[in-house]
């Protein structure tokens, strides 16, 4: 008989009482387990079970058949030793059998493994010890193994620059003996010697065949699993001329030896691999320099005392000190002290922003001035920063649609080439009449040598890295800046963009009621005592309004005295004793119930106020209206300029909202926008954005990402406005962390920089081919200019993918 085994599950998508009883009640069907506890808050399930009976799978089964789902966590591990493939299968195999782990990939190139596992139930330091037990130490990728993934790059850097040296070592002397003797600048007496070719045949042999083993390698196993690639284009064309020269040194054809060309062409394209692999590594700047931007140290609080310790072994629930100056090492949130934030590093805005106790701070942020102690609520992988790279490193290595024409074009290049290669030699062999220059050269050879250049130029290096490295560099610029495409087809998509949806509340406004003007009625009173009053009464109101209004005194620094009566009537406002005064806050519900006598002049402050998108709140002292505060959802300052902005790019700009439609109006108005849809309930506003699509419009609906989850889903180009530790829960395509709507007019120009350089890619290396192949066809391209031009291609595409780096987007 089996044990009694007990889980806790991280359970995602549900959002209310109804869905706590629908999970519980899907695991309870299950036979052998004994009980279920489901917490909303927490979104666990606790789970008692006999193990005999049933299995993880079968409960998360069940849970995905409910209509819910297991939160699944992704860690990656660098081997420091290379496995072989029965070690991966071995490593899998045991892994698999560790409970909580759902998923084990390996990519072998890199030593890299990807495992998928629960987070409740196992740990990336238990993966790594368990990784450790099969005889493998591994890095976790993430906090201190980023430096590895750096070393790595570095070291196929400096693999290329070696074998590049190599080949230079032996192909400069080669080249110039060569020369030297065609052009008669070597005796006949020392060139025509036997001994000389075989002293050239000496210096190719090892950059045929060390430096340019990888293209063998490469080669055989492309053609091993029946395709063909640029190594056999660089393995076959290579090899024509050095093997053509070796038969005619064996005396089994006659001829000129062409070996330096053989050489030459294998080191000018490591010499282009080198420059590519420099360049290439600077596209992933971008995601190395937000890493780089998280602190190694953290001081944490143990006892009494804080202590310093390194930053990856902070959990959830350490108290941590931040001083003046020092990043934050993990996202969490302020339990003391006041300071400013500097937070542009992940949200792109320059403005720092203030922070108190209850406030949110993301991890690698930076304190400006104040000493704050923080407890921590993510860590590891589940910070802010760490989200943002995994989502920048999905989007850099997924497709746009843009790059479909060329992986379709690639996919048939090569046998392409192999075919005008083949006509090239039985032309120039069979039908081609030797032109004067080169009378001396016979048929064969000329066909060889033809037949060489265009095999080499057509390496489609280029069409292959157009795509991949601009959306690399466009993503990580738009990460920098605060706006995460989590897909290189939403970065494609923004540019087309013709409609731009904007809901108000926390978009197009702030998000928090403000005290926007105050109307003093009774002038007996001042001003500064009326806010005292009202102030201090409402501080035993948890109403919005009421916040708002404490709000405003505490900004004006005035004192905050206690109540000694307080009551609250719900929908109407609140009524109390202050300072030996009685004092009411609320509407004319209120006023009228409490027999309070409205001067006239109130009626024209209360249209004035609608018209202003403003809530009234009037105030009472001794059964006398004072005042009136108007309160309302301010506009961001930038909503104006921003809304400008779209429209002067030649989109249309509309408002949708549940409001009412005379404050959408009077919002609207404040930032000229020309269309309102006004009074929609959330679940109809992705019928309305439906509707526009309808219509043949393009949308992008910008949100705050959870409220407008259904218009975000219907649009083209979801966007949701959100400050970073809004990420998690953000599921539109692209996420504007700043929250300011001018990142959204930014978002569409990176995405038109990004799809400019695509195009600009595309064009060159499909006109470099179109140009060239007929050159090479008509025999008037050097093998030696061929592989020149095909190596610079392949750089020129990544050196014009790193200029958008340095674009300048405002």
């Amino acid at each position: 008989m089996g044990k009694q085994a007990n889980l806790i599950l991280p359970i995602q998508g549900m959002t209310c009482a109804n869905c706590v009883s629908t999970v519980e009640r899907n695991i309870k069907k299950l036979k052998g387990v004994q009980s279920v506890s489901v917490n909303l808050s927490s979104e666990r399930a606790a789970i008692a079970y006999g193990d005999s009976e049933v299995s993880l799978d079968q409960i998360v089964k069940n849970i995905q058949r409910a209509g819910y789902d297991v939160a699944v966590a992704e860690g990656e591990f660098i081997l420091e030793e290379s496995p072989d493939s029965l070690d991966s299968n071995r490593i899998t195999k045991r892994l698999l059998d560790v409970i909580g782990i759902r998923d084990v990939r390996f990519n072998l190139a890199s030593s890299k493994v990807i495992v998928s596992y629960i987070p409740t139930l196992v740990s990336q330091l238990e993966i790594r010890a368990q990784l450790k037990k099969l005889g493998f130490d591994a890095l976790i990728l993430g906090d201190n193994a980023v430096d590895q993934e750096e070393l790595l790059r570095k070291k196929e850097i400096k693999k290329q620059k070696r074998l590049l040296i190599i080949g230079l070592i032996f192909t400069i002397p080669l080249f110039t003996l060569s020369m030297g003797r065609d052009f008669g600048l070597i005796s006949s007496a020392i060139g025509e010697q036997i001994w000389f070719d075989w002293l050239l045949f000496a210096l190719a042999t090892p950059v045929q065949f060390y430096v340019g083993a990888q293209y063998y390698v490469g080669a055989y196993k492309s053609l091993r699993n029946g395709s063909a690639n640029m190594d056999v284009l660089i393995a076959m064309g290579s090899s024509v001329a050095y093997f053509y020269s070796f038969a005619i040194l064996l005396n089994l054809i006659p001829g000129h030896v062409y070996l330096e060309t053989s050489a030459v062409i294998i080191t000018l394209i490591r010499l282009g691999k080198y420059l590519e692999a420099k360049a290439k590594g600077k596209t992933g700047d971008a995601i190395r320099k937000l890493l780089n931007l998280q602190p190694e140290k953290a001081r944490v609080k143990r006892g009494r005392k804080f202590e310093e310790i390194n930053a990856e072994e902070v959990t959830v629930g350490d108290v941590l000190q931040v001083r003046p100056g020092d990043k934050i090492p993990v996202d969490g949130i302020v339990i003391k002290g006041k300071s400013q934030v500097d937070e542009s590093m992940i949200t792109g805005e320059s403005q720092p922003v203030a922070k108190s106790i209850g406030d949110d701070v993301i991890g690698s942020t930076q304190n400006r001035n104040g000493l704050l102690e923080i407890e921590a609520t993510r860590v590891g992988k589940e910070t802010t920063l760490s989200q943002i790279v995994k989502l920048v490193e999905s989007a850099q290595g997924s497709k746009a649609p843009i790059q479909g024409l060329a992986d379709k074009i690639s996919a048939i290049f090569v046998p392409i080439v192999l075919l005008i290669a083949t006509f090239t030699f039985l032309y120039w062999n069979f039908l081609a009449s030797p032109p004067a220059a080169n009378a001396d050269m016979n048929a064969f050879t000329r066909a060889l040598i033809n037949t060489v250049s265009v095999l080499v130029i057509a390496c489609p290096c280029a069409m292959g890295l157009a795509t991949p490295t601009a959306v690399m560099v466009g993503t990580g610029k738009s990460a920098n800046s605060g706006i995460l495409f989590r897909t290189a087809q939403a970065l494609e998509l923004a540019q087309k963009i013709d409609t731009v949806v904007l809901d108000k509340t926390g978009t197009i406004t702030r998000g928090h009621p403000e005290v926007a003007n105050i109307r003093v009625i009774e002038h007996s009173y001042a001003e500064e005592r009326i806010i005292e009053l009202i102030a201090s009464l409402e501080s035993g109101s948890e109403h919005p309004l009421g916040e708002a209004i404490v709000a405003h005194a505490g900004n004006r620094g005035v004192r905050f005295l206690e109540p000694t009566k307080f009551s609250a009537t719900p929908g109407k406002g609140v009524i109390g004793e202050v300072d030996g005064e009685t004092v009411m806050a609320g509407n004319i519900k209120l006023m009228e119930e409490q027999k309070i006598h409205i001067p006239d002049s109130i009626s024209q402050v209360l249209i004035l106020s609608q018209e202003n998108a403003e809530t009234p709140i009037l105030a009472a002292i001794n059964q006398k209206i004072v005042a009136v505060f108007m309160i309302a959802d301010q506009v961001k300052a930038e909503s104006p300029n921003a809304v400008k902005s779209l429209k002067q790019s030649d989109r249309s700009v509309i408002m949708l909202t549940g409001d009412n439609e005379r404050t959408a109006e009077a919002i609207a108005r404040k930032c000229d926008i020309d269309e309102v849809i006004a009074e929609v309930l959330p679940g109809e506003k992705a019928q309305k954005i439906k509707k526009l699509q309808q219509q043949g419009a393009k949308v992008a609906m910008v949100g705050d990402g959870v409220n407008d989850a259904p218009a975000l889903a219907q649009s083209d180009l979801g966007m949701a406005l959100g400050t970073g530790s809004d990420i998690a829960v953000a599921s539109a395509p692209v996420t504007l962390l700043g929250g300011e709507l001018s990142s959204v007019m930014k978002a569409f120009k990176l995405s038109k920089m990004t799809l400019k350089t695509i195009r600009q890619n595309l064009f060159w290396a499909f006109i470099y081919n179109i140009i060239l192949i007929p050159v090479a066809v008509m025999g008037l391209l050097n093998p030696m200019l061929a592989a020149g031009a095909m190596a610079f291609s392949s750089v020129f595409v990544v050196s014009n993918s790193l200029r958008l780096a340095k674009r300048k987007v405002t």
